[in-house]
């Protein structure tokens, strides 16, 4: 008997290709549009043997559901895609993940976005204290964008450019903001993974801020050949985390950011500079458990096993680090 596959098959007729354009992790991808709904998605397709990356915007949009992140809807399919620029069908169907934006690339004219170098380049040129604390601190040997100015450099252009003008926003509302930023952040810390938190302006105001979308190529390592993942397996513990120190990068920086931090400096500086927000993020990211994530693999049918315990591996390993920091944090506040 045949084994049922999670994906489905998604017929041209309902799913018309209307351009290309560029994701969040710099790659070009198919724009397609399901008709029946209405939207327009980003395809994540197959690109080689080994590739397994495919998976991994279905499988951050299914943890961030659990955890309570503002993800993209994604679904996964089978698409024999109609080369647009050659008139022509590629050869075979390929496994994919459709992400969906949630805006019309062609009609949405009226909509635009602020990158996060943007973003980060106006909270430094409209603020001197903030702009002369970086030159102070970095001394021009900057490796990450610093924790803070990713928080506050949202935070201040999601107020300066929202729907209302600036003293009109509440504590309540400049602090849910935050609690999101850090969730976020968190968040990918806890997958190894980089997001993109992008800045969605509706006729250059009303500013809000774009699901979070998977910025990084290389989330569990699923993009990467059996051969290598087999051979880093068999690594002990401690070989193994200096592996994934590595491999997965962590993407923000902590004063004095001359040297790249580990996931646990990083999460250990989140917890002193945010230590509100930062408990109530770890509870919401740790809702997705080992448990949890076994059971959604299980269920992957062109996942193969080596790619499928690495992940796994990777997930015990940040989990135990969150633990640990976490822990840390409870036992210095009850000293207070």
């Amino acid at each position: 008997m045949q084994e049922k596959s999670e994906f489905k098959a998604f017929n041209p007729d309902e799913y018309e290709v209307v351009m290309q354009a560029i994701g969040p992790e710099r790659g070009k991808h198919y724009v397609l549009h399901n008709k029946k709904a209405g939207k327009y998605g980003l395809l994540y397709n197959k690109k080689s043997t080994d590739d397994a990356s495919f998976y991994t915007p279905y499988l951050m949009h299914i943890i961030g559901k659990k955890c309570g992140i503002n993800v993209p809807e994604t679904e996964l399919g089978f698409y024999l895609i109609n080369d647009i620029n050659k008139t022509t069908y590629r050869d075979s169907f390929f496994e994919s993940s459709l992400v969906y934006t949630g805006i019309d690339p062609i009609f949405g004219r009226n909509v635009s976005h602020a990158a996060e170098d943007v973003i980060e380049g106006t909270y430094l040129t409209e603020n001197e204290q903030a702009a002369k604390r970086r030159r102070e601190q970095d001394r021009g040997r900057v490796q990450k964008m610093n924790f803070e100015e990713y928080v506050e450099s949202n935070v201040y252009y999601l107020v300066s450019r929202g729907s209302k003008p600036k003293h009109e926003y509440s504590k309540t509302e400049v602090d849910k903001m935050r609690q999101e930023l850090v969730d976020r952040a968190m968040f990918g810390l806890k997958l190894g993974i980089h997001g993109k938190t992008n800045i969605d302006l509706y006729d250059h105001k009303n500013a809000t801020l774009s699901p979070y979308y998977l910025a990084s190529h290389n989330m569990f390592l699923m993009g990467i050949n059996n051969e290598w993942i087999e051979k880093t397996l068999e690594k002990p513990d401690e070989e193994f985390k200096q592996s994934m120190a590595y491999e997965l990068k962590t993407q923000y920086g902590v004063p004095y950011n001359y040297t790249v931090p580990t996931a646990e400096q990083l999460l250990n500086h989140i917890f002193e500079r945010y230590p509100d927000q930062a408990e109530r993020a770890y509870k919401k990211v740790t809702a997705f458990t080992l448990e949890d994530l076994e059971a959604e693999l299980a269920t992957y049918t062109h996942l193969d096993e080596a790619h499928k315990k690495m992940a796994l591996r990777i997930f015990e390993m940040r989990e135990k680090e969150f633990q640990k920091v976490y822990k840390e944090y409870q036992k210095s506040k009850s000293k207070e």
